[in-house]
């Protein structure tokens, strides 16, 4: 591995097809080994597949995954190209019944950072996430 590597993935269909989520875990994984950082698998994957549901539930437009290592981290982001963003983007407390709102919840706790903006175009938003690299 590449001090600095950056991969990029696109799904295209609009709306996007549920599988595009499955998918993502599986080059999140198969990634992760590639470069050496399969300690990292677990985590990543569950905040990657949180994010992209996020993005095929809410956005529904084509999604890019975009991985990259450098330093003492491993980033990504989750692009959509959906209608608008989502501004108070930020973990909310579920109630002990709903069925969802706790993926942005899981993804604070997994991350060292993390944060969501609006695309340069006006179209869509990204949300990105950083997790520190084993020793």
């Amino acid at each position: 591995m590449n001090a600095q590597e950056t991969r990029c993935w696109r799904w295209n269909q609009e709306p996007p097809r549920a599988q595009c989520v499955g998918e993502a875990r599986e080059i999140v994984r198969k990634t992760l080994a590639d470069w050496g950082l399969i300690a990292l698998a677990d985590e990543v994957t569950l905040i990657v597949s949180e994010l992209m549901a996020n993005a095929v539930i809410h956005a529904r437009s084509r999604v890019k995954l975009t991985l990259a290592v450098n330093g003492a981290y491993l980033s990504g982001e989750i692009t959509d190209h959906g209608p608008g963003w989502i501004p108070a983007a930020s973990p909310e407390v579920a109630d002990v019944d709903s069925e969802s709102g706790r993926g942005l919840g899981i993804v604070a706790a997994l991350t060292h950072s993390w944060g969501a903006a609006p695309n340069l175009d006006g179209q869509g938003m990204r949300v990105w996430f950083a997790v520190r690299k084993p020793a």
